[in-house]
């Protein structure tokens, strides 16, 4: 039998002094724009090729090695890392050109990882073809392999689907957000939303029926018994007028560990504070800290983090959203022992996390707002 463990509360104050509100300018803003929501759940299991790089303990296989992206914009690949050694290996891109930066999102498997790579293009980078090579390091051994990205003129409005990449179990859910701004003129076109691109009788919903110039729509994927496990590329698309823009990311769906007939777990207790203060548009990650009481070894299946509320009437818990763990799992937590996401090796970009939306409306409700946050898990011991 699996044990879920003792959840904790733990308070997040949001300081004044770390807060940018907005101006009374753009504080109200005009609800005129309107969006069409389309939600499509259909199979689209991704299909890596064979490997752009390897030798005998490392490869590494790209989804796609050509990608487009308008200036300002953001662009996402899937990677495949497999190894055979004993050294986790970690993806980087390597001198990147003027004008193109990227970030590495990770999840960690026991003889490998699927890894996203984001290429941001800013809105002043000259427009053309670049040449960016990534490499995957495992100990001495290096693989490298090219990814071509073309930077085009900047449309009149961008679409972002964040973060690119989300790892989660069968039985579980996961949550993206859309962000959409830049439309002109204000408050802009109708905005047509489709997404799709998640496994088959998965159920999505969006949590705003409307956008406008500037705004973080919330997709909401849960994945019922019976949905196939797999790597999934997720597509937001908008359409205003004859405009089309399009986003990518990518879905980890892995089958839930069973449970061995007798098994009890151990008592443990989750606890975690978020590493940075919050204002309007931030994230932070939580560094969760996993206790283990037992005189023996816990083997952590599954974290979970939600909101029960926060200590101001005018701020509610909308104004903020929560990612889940997404690392390697399960987790092994040594008798009488603590042990935290980040002593446990667990890259940061795999943590959960807390964000403070930046919403068209007045948030001054929310300074010095505290956010209570739930801790939970199960376990089993070994």
């Amino acid at each position: 039998m699996v044990r879920p463990a003792e959840g904790t509360r733990l308070p997040l104050t949001l300081t004044p002094g770390n807060s940018t509100m907005p101006s009374p300018a753009r504080r109200l803003l005009p609800r005129a724009a309107t969006t069409a929501l389309l939600l499509v759940a259909m199979t689209c299991a991704l299909v890596l090729g064979s490997s752009t790089g390897s030798n005998a303990a490392l490869s590494v296989r790209p989804d796609v090695t050509t990608v487009h992206v308008r200036a300002g914009g953001h662009v996402a690949i899937g990677v495949r890392v497999n190894y055979t050694g004993a050294q986790r290996p970690s993806l980087r891109v390597v001198d990147p050109p003027r004008g193109i930066t990227s970030r590495i999102y990770a999840t960690a498997e026991p003889y490998g990882s699927f890894d996203a790579v984001d290429f941001i293009a800013a809105l002043a980078t000259p427009l053309g073809t670049y040449h960016v090579t990534v490499a995957a390091y495992a100990g001495r051994t290096v693989v490298r392999f090219p990814v071509t990205v073309v930077v085009s003129e900047p449309g009149t409005f961008t679409l972002r689907l964040a973060p690119p990449l989300r790892t989660a179990l069968v039985g579980g859910a996961v949550n993206y957000s859309i962000r959409l701004e830049g439309l002109r003129p204000a408050p802009g076109p109708n905005v047509s939303l489709i997404v799709h691109g998640f496994p088959l009788h998965s159920r999505v919903t969006l949590t705003a029926p409307t956008v406008n110039s500037r705004t973080f729509v919330t997709v909401h994927a849960t994945f019922p018994a019976g949905v196939k496990p797999g790597t999934y590329r997720i597509m937001a698309q908008g359409r205003a007028g004859t405009e089309l823009e399009s986003s990518f990311a990518y879905l980890v769906l892995r089958a839930k560990p069973p449970t061995r007939p007798g098994q009890v777990g151990p008592p443990f207790t989750i606890s975690g504070q978020p590493v940075d203060a919050l204002s309007p548009g931030s994230t932070s990650p939580i560094n969760l800290a996993i206790t283990n009481t037992a005189n023996s070894t816990l083997s952590v299946d599954s974290l979970t983090v939600s909101m029960t509320g926060t200590n101001q009437a005018g701020c509610a818990t909308s104004n903020f959203t929560l990612a889940q763990y997404h690392g390697l799992i399960p987790l092994q937590i040594p008798a009488n022992s603590t042990l935290t996401l980040q002593q446990l090796g667990i890259p940061t970009s795999a943590w959960p996390t807390i964000s403070m939306l930046d919403l068209p409306v007045n948030q001054d409700a929310c300074k010095s707002t505290t956010v209570l946050l739930a801790y939970a898990g199960t376990g089993s011991g070994l």
